[in-house]
Formats: structure tokens, sequence, C-alpha cells
């Protein structure tokens, strides 16, 4: 599940303790849901394990309908009893969110408001304003498909165009784009729809079928819409290389536009139909031009020079940009990244089933490449091809190794003056070396450097140093020398986790220090595989590291 969807709604509606009370009796058995009479079945959704389908719950949720179809106000925030326990729940339980925004969609249509319970709920800190995502019920636990995803997006669109004022265009957009990519979504059916009717005749409302560009499965928001001229699509370039990671130039005096990522680079100037790649030239279908101020360039050709593969979808009018996997053949290389990289993605709250640990945008980029100037020295391809070599072959263990070499260099008696005086962190560091000589051997705390040049293999390609190719085979070298040293993921995370207690200088005997946090991080990663998808393949171990084509 790739989608954030746009938040649902913070309001929420109350009713009075007598209405509360006539249901008292009723026990809490579940019922078979039914959907409300100003929808068809198509339209409706259930959610196994939902507290809406309690027979208590249900009898709130079914009266609450009949008042929304006979268009009582009371419903729409008239009254002030703050009773209305079922729909805290909100946040918890898409079965009840759901019900809630059919309601809603009801009362809007007959005229209903809402302003005076949300400033009710919100004064009162019992619902949040801006904490319930899709994606949050599906980390816990409710079995969501595409399809159900698909649906309640659309709900929720329909919902923004029956609001009391006018729906703004951006928010419909922003719906919309979380629909687009849903297999099966037919953009222009749904805008046909009845719903939409208060707003077809707005001069925005035209731009709802605008060409959309989406880079690995996210739409790039504000770009002006492309054209198509001569069966070419020509989009403003800046914003779809930006988020792969490439970097865009003008130069005024030859008006001609530079794209560079990893080690190509591509030169294209307005008006030829000639490009140029590593100074080699090529002929284009349609020349790049200048539109409304705009620089539009042939997507297409770029993307596909820069190895991204690009596929149009006539039907939702979408053209989708992601990474060419052509050369990957039977690789076992992306294993061996998110493997690497699981422990400290999940320690940063990134995503650990991303290669990078971030989907490609603009704002991801530019915050990896912060993060490796700040944290690395490296601002650009070649300083990181360095690191990850550097990192690899002659890291942080041969520093340990040094340390090693220096106490066993001492005499036994020395050995005990030397941990007996010792003071702050020294106290702790000498036993913590002499610990982990006696658990490693020769193994020292080498899968600490080889997991970090991983990471930087992966945060290369993330920011567009590398392609993804280059990071499979800057990688592959170190990958060999994991599973040559060691045998399972287990064992190797283990001795990655006490390198960096060792370079962390982390003080072991305190509970809850970082060595401690991030090993939980380790064993919950491995619980959560059977229900998230396999982080750590025992197979890798099993087979050679390979590199694909």
């Amino acid at each position: 599940m790739k989608r954030l969807i746009s938040t649902l709604l913070s309001v929420c509606i109350v009713f009075s303790l007598s209405f509360n009370q006539a249901f008292a009796e009723n026990d809490s058995k579940s019922v078979t849901p039914t959907c409300p009479e100003w929808i068809t079945p198509d339209e409706y959704l259930t959610f196994p394990g939902s507290a809406a389908y309690e027979a208590d719950n249900w009898a709130i949720i079914l009266k609450l309908r009949e008042m929304a179809q006979n268009g009582d106000k009371g419903i729409s925030g008239e009254f002030r009893i703050p009773d209305a326990k079922l729909f805290e729940k909100v946040k918890d339980d898409p079965g009840i969110a759901f019900e809630r925004t059919l309601l809603f969609y009801k009362i809007y249509q007959n005229g209903g408001r809402y302003n005076d319970v949300e400033f009710y709920y919100v004064s009162q800190k019992k619902i949040p304003t801006n904490s319930l995502y899709w994606m949050d019920y599906i980390k816990k636990g409710f079995e969501v498909d595409s399809n159900e995803q698909m649906l309640m997006n659309q709900w929720l669109m329909r919902l923004a165009c029956c609001y009391p004022n006018p729906p703004k265009e951006a928010s419909l957009k922003s719906y919309l784009h979380s629909l687009l990519l849903y297999p099966g979504f037919d953009r222009s059916h749904f805008l046909a729809g009845k719903d939409f009717d208060r707003v077809r005749d707005t001069p925005w409302f035209p731009s709802l079928f605008d060409i959309c560009v989406s880079v690995d499965d996210e739409i790039i928001k504000d770009l002006t819409a492309p054209k198509i001229v001569n069966g070419r699509t020509l989009v403003p370039i800046r914003p779809v290389c930006e988020a792969i990671g490439a970097d865009v130039s003008w130069d005024e005096a030859t008006r001609a536009v530079t794209i560079t990522r990893a080690e190509k680079e591509i030169k294209l100037t307005i008006g030829s139909a000639e490009a140029l790649v590593g100074g080699k030239s090529f002929a284009l279908d349609t020349a790049p031009v200048i539109i409304s101020g705009r620089t539009m360039l042939p997507l297409r050709f770029v993307m596909e020079t820069l190895s991204q593969k690009v596929t149009w979808d006539e039907r939702n009018r979408v053209v989708s940009v992601e990474e060419d996997m052509s050369f990957e053949g039977d690789s076992n290389m992306k294993a061996w990244l998110l493997g690497a990289a699981a422990i400290l993605a999940k320690t940063n709250n990134r995503d650990p089933y991303l290669v990078g640990t971030m989907s490609r945008s603009k704002a991801n980029v530019d915050t990896m490449r912060k993060s490796l100037e700040q944290s690395w020295s490296v601002e650009n391809r070649e300083e990181l091809i360095y690191q990850i070599n550097a990192i690899g072959n002659s890291g942080h263990s041969y520093s340990f190794d040094e340390d090693i070499k220096l106490f066993k260099s001492l005499s036994e008696s020395e050995r005990a003056e030397l941990l007996s005086s010792a003071e702050g962190v020294d106290k702790y560091m000498w036993p913590m070396v002499q610990s982990l000589d006696k658990k490693w051997g020769s193994k020292s705390i080498r899968a600490w450097d080889w997991f970090r040049a991983l990471h930087l293999c992966g945060w290369g390609y993330l920011t567009g140093y590398l392609e993804l190719k280059e990071a499979y085979s800057l990688g592959e070298p170190f990958a060999k020398k994991l599973r040559e040293t060691f045998s399972s993921w287990d064992e190797a995370s283990e001795n990655y986790l006490d390198g960096y207690a060792w370079w962390g200088r982390i003080d072991l005997s305190k509970p809850g220090n970082a060595f401690e946090k991030r090993s939980q991080i380790y064993e919950k990663l491995k619980e959560n595989q059977e229900k998230n998808g396999v982080l750590f393949d025992p197979e890798v171990w099993k087979e050679p590291v390979r590199l694909g084509k």
C-alpha cells in the first residue's frame, strides 16, 4: 500500500443523552451492515471487526441515517450534548469513519452545516484535527484492498463537492491525484457523476482532466499541464527531473537546458530537434519549446535516457515514470540493500521496504542530500563513491582493531590496571572492547562498516548520484563480504549493532540506551515480516550474491 490518502474529516456528530439511552439495553453482538438508501450497494464498504457493527452502535447509526435522510437539522449541530462516544472512535476504526462520511454526505446534500459541532469537539480536544490517515488503519491490522481504498477516496472527493461552501480547486485535485493510479479507476466516468454538477461550470473544472505525471506511483503536484505536440508529451521538465534526483540548469545565452543524473548528461536546446547525450548527438521527434514562460521538453526521451521506464494510461491521462528494472534479471542485490538498511531506516522513521528508505520526490531528494552533506561530507557523486569504498574497505572496524591491538599489547597486570583505573567513557569502553574481541574474534565489527556501505548505495540512488544499477554494483563487494563472514541476518545484524555500540560510545549499563532501542527495532521488524513482507531474506545467505544483467 503505497499511498496516504487525504485526511478524513475531523468533524463529529453529537446527539442527545436520551437518544443514547434509547439504545442502552442493546447487547454488543454484531449485526449484518446494510448500505443507506441514498447510495447503491456497489458504492458501500464494510470492514470486518469494526465496532460500527456492534448492535448498540449500529442502532445509533441507523437512527442517524434516518435523521439525515429526513433532513433533520438537529443532526448537523444545533444542540450541545457532548455524548457522541461512538464517533470519538473514528480515529481508530475505518468502519465508523466510513459511516460518518456517508452521513455527512447526505447532511450536506440537505443543506446541513457542521461548523458549530466541529468547533465544539476540537475545543474540547475530543478528536484530533489532522491525524486520521487511511494507511493508519492498515497498519492497525484492518485488511483493506486497493478497490476499497479507491472507493473511500471517491467518497471523500464527492463529499468535498457537497460542502456548504464551494470546494477549492486544490482540494479536489488532491483527492483526484490519490485516485488516478488505482487499477480500475476511470477519471472521465467518475467526474461525469452528478456530485460534480455544482462545480462543473467553474473556470477550473476542465483542469481536472489535464494530463498528470507520476513518479513511483505519486502524482507530481503543481505541475503545469503537459502538452501533446506531434504525438509527443512535452512537460515542464524540472519538477519531474528533480523528483528522480536529476539536476537541471538553464543557459539563457544559448537557450539550452542541461540535465544531469548519476554519470549521464543531456543537453537540449529550445527549437532544436537535436539532443546531446554525453556529447553524442541524438535526433528528437519534437523540439523543446517554451509555452507560457515554461520550458517544455520531451518527457519520454529524457526519462528513458536517465534509465527510467515511461508508460501512458490513456483512460486516465497519466504518464507514469519509474525506474527501469530490466537490468535486474535474477539479481538479489535489492534484498541485501533492504536488509542492511532496515534497522536504521526504522530508527529514522523511514520506510525499510524502499531502496534509499524514502520514496523519490524533490523533498526527499533534498532531505537525503542534506543528510549526506552534514553527516558524511558528501555533496556530489564522486564524494559518495569515495565514501562507499572507504567505509566498506577501511572503516571504523579498523579503528576498533587498533583498540584491540593496543589492549593486547599490554601485559596482564597492565590490562588489569587499565580496567581498574579507567574513568569516564573509558570505564565502560575498555571492557566493551575486551568483550567484543572475545565475542567476534577476527570478524571484528565488520558488519557495522559493510551495512553502512550498503546504506550509502541506497541513499546514492535516492539522491540521483547513482543509478540503481550502479548502486547494486557498488554494493555487491560488501554483500559478498557479509555472506562470506557471517551466516545469517541475525548474526550480521548483531555484529552491526555491537559495532554501533562501540562507535557510539554507548554505556550499555544504562537502561533504555540507543543500542537497546535499535535491538528492539530489529526484533520488531522481524516479527512484522509475515504481515508487512520479507525484509531479511534468509535465502541470500544460501545463494551467491547475484548482480543481474
